[in-house]
């Protein structure tokens, strides 16, 4: 798993207002201007848990970041509909649950919300949620479906990171994304967001995209060569991290940069074409592409940074 992952063993940390205790002594919150946000709980749940709409008279509204946190032994959620937000990291790590139901009141899911819930085999986001944060589901490594709801402004960094999908879902009134052959792209088809991993074989991305986004292709084992078209000026940080069965790319004569951990641990690559135009090569790139010969021209960017990295190149016209 990327090492992004390794931010869930950070500690849940203390709330910036001190946080109250609600009469029953379960859970702690912290009354904010439209309600309670439940900050933690006093002893851990397990098993089936339904979450309070109301602590003390007060309306519950949001689930604060790292609020169930490692959570181990939860099996099922149910959010009640008074909350809009569930923060960052809200779930994480909850490797037992296998089942959350998000009411439609949800406005907003935090950055690593479920990632690490191994067991979470299906989620369905209701029409509501504008915004999913980065990596929100990384790691659920039994959720096999996602959609993606029309209202639904923003994504993070690949929120299906991880998971076995092997089709994304997205509704044909969503104005801001869409799908093609089940791979995630903006609306306007000039950045490719996530592809799913279960993918497997060759893949062309369409003309005219531009970017190619962080992490899109990352952990696609089944990937066997990707085509990437002249349109492409910008390929993000990891965007083929953990490709283990990719073996040969190259790369378009408009991109400037590659970025960091872009081949990461891409153990099957042969080799990689770079243009000279490429004028920046992020930290890690190559790492673990022990088979790689790099192609590169006399002189350029590229040619300098194998020879620093002493990764094994040959030079082309």
């Amino acid at each position: 798993m990327i090492a992004a992952l390794a931010l869930l063993t950070v500690n849940a940390g203390a709330e910036e207002w001190e946080p109250r205790v609600d009469a029953s002594g379960q859970w702690r919150y912290v009354l904010e201007s439209d309600g309670a946000r439940i900050s933690r709980h006093g002893i851990e749940p397990k098993g089936d848990l339904l979450i309070p709409s109301e602590l003390d008279g007060y309306a519950v509204t949001s689930i604060s970041n790292f609020a169930f946190h490692g959570c181990r032994d939860l099996t099922s959620v149910t959010i009640p509909d008074s909350i809009t937000h569930i923060g960052d990291w809200g779930f994480s790590l909850c490797e037992g649950l296998t089942s959350v139901i998000i009411p439609d009141s949800i406005t907003s899911i935090g950055d690593y919300a479920f990632s690490g819930c191994s067991s979470l085999a299906n989620v369905s986001i209701p029409n509501g949620v504008t915004f999913i944060g980065d990596y929100a589901f990384m790691g659920c490594s039994s959720l096999t479906s996602a959609a993606i709801p029309n209202s639904v402004m923003g994504i993070g960094l690949n929120p299906f990171l991880g998971c076995p999908l092997a089709y994304i879902d997205v509704s044909s009134d969503n104005p801001v994304y869409a799908q093609i052959d089940g791979v995630l792209f903006n609306m306007q088809q000039k950045k490719l967001v996530s592809f799913p991993s279960l993918k497997e074989g060759t893949y062309k991305i369409p003309e005219g995209i531009l970017v190619i986004g962080a992490n899109a292709f990352a952990e696609s084992s089944g990937l066997i060569s990707v085509t990437i078209p002249d349109s492409v000026t910008s390929i993000g940080g990891g965007a083929f991290y953990g490709c283990l069965g990719l073996t040969s790319v190259t790369i378009p004569d408009y991109v400037t940069t590659i970025g960091h951990n872009t081949f990461y641990n891409c153990s099957s690559l042969t080799n990689v074409t770079i243009p000279d135009s490429v004028i920046h090569i992020g930290e890690n790139a190559f790492y673990g592409c022990n088979k790689l010969t790099l192609s590169v021209k006399e002189g350029s960017i590229a040619e300098q940074y194998a020879r620093v990295f002493n990764i094994p190149y040959a030079l082309y016209q």
